[in-house]
């Protein structure tokens, strides 16, 4: 590497090469995106929800002009992975056992005595 004495001085210019400005237009197309892709999940997460899924309750179907008899009297949380409840159905009175190992369905009608 060749060394330069410290009086001499070069006269040329040093090559500056100015960055390239970032175009506004990708920016903008790429927050356009992002708010259309959020606002259709929102949409989605709207019409799930009107459906019932995702632990909200969906409207009863007799305010969607159904029949709906199906009632919940009654829920008792019996740990953190079990839960039991009582639902009428018309006449019919159910007991419904939820645990992490399955559902049982009982029928809490009183059975006719033996003759």
């Amino acid at each position: 590497m060749p060394v330069m004495p410290a009086h001499a001085s070069s006269t040329a210019a040093i090559p500056f090469e100015q960055p390239a400005a970032a175009p506004m237009a990708g920016s903008t197309g790429g927050l356009l995106v992002a708010t259309v892709l959020l606002g259709a999940a929102f949409v989605v997460l709207w019409w799930l929800r009107r459906r019932g899924f995702g632990g909200v309750p969906a409207t009863g179907a007799a305010e969607r002009g159904g029949d709906s008899r199906l009632t919940v009297a009654q829920r008792l949380r019996l740990g953190p992975t079990c839960s039991a409840f009582v639902v009428h159905d018309g006449d019919t009175r159910l007991l419904i056992v939820e645990s992490r190992y399955g559902v049982h369905v009982s029928s809490l009608s009183p059975t006719e005595p033996a003759p």
